[in-house]
């Protein structure tokens, strides 16, 4: 690359990794720029599997590592007052795990923390914040577990998808169902009238 910075040096602690877990400050609705300049750089098409698939294996310079799934666990931090302006910042972390062979088995959307240091305060994101790591750590140990199919996070059941437990969902008039615009699941929606 003729960028020289310290991107070759965090994509090996990447590949040598067993888990991670990425966590970014929203600043007005999506993280902060080093996010996709982030996934941009050190992952895209050069870590995705299925390219790697289509181009004959996995490349001479991931030869060292191959293909790996791990799980991952992330973390939006945003001070806006309401979940609705941060709504981008998990769907932004998202989209740094696909082509990086991430299964993402928990997340913590954290909000109303303008000031830093302020989520150190509050007791109820220390707890999620120690439960979601706990979870990492279940989930590294027990590589055997097919972790694509497990979310272990708790979720409370406020978000839509099953699938990466998020709400940013795409509805098109004229359809029966709702696409969830980070993992594309596909939900059938019904109008029943009391």
């Amino acid at each position: 690359c003729i960028i020289k910075d310290d991107v070759g040096w965090l994509w090996r602690k990447f590949m040598e990794s067993d888990g991670y877990i990425l966590g970014a400050p929203v600043w007005s609705l999506s993280p902060c720029g080093v996010v996709t300049d982030f996934r941009d750089r050190l992952f895209g098409p050069k870590m995705d599997a299925a390219g790697w698939e289509l181009g004959g294996g996995v490349p001479e310079y991931a030869k060292e590592w191959g293909l790996k799934y791990r799980p991952g666990a992330l973390i939006s931090v945003g001070g806006a007052l309401s979940r609705h302006w941060t709504s981008l910042g998990m769907a932004t972390l998202f989209t740094t795990t696909f082509s990086a062979q991430t299964n993402v088995i928990d997340t913590m959307d954290v909000y109303q923390v303008a000031d830093m240091g302020e989520a150190l305060m509050r007791t109820d994101y220390l707890d999620k914040a120690k439960y979601l790591g706990q979870n990492l750590a279940h989930a590294v140990m027990n590589p055997q577990k097919d972790w694509e199919k497990v979310y272990i996070g708790d979720d409370g059941g406020k978000n839509a998808c099953p699938g990466c437990h998020q709400n940013l969902m795409i509805a098109n008039p004229g359809r029966d169902y709702v696409e969830c615009a980070i993992c594309g699941r596909k939900g059938f929606i019904s109008l029943d009238a009391e």
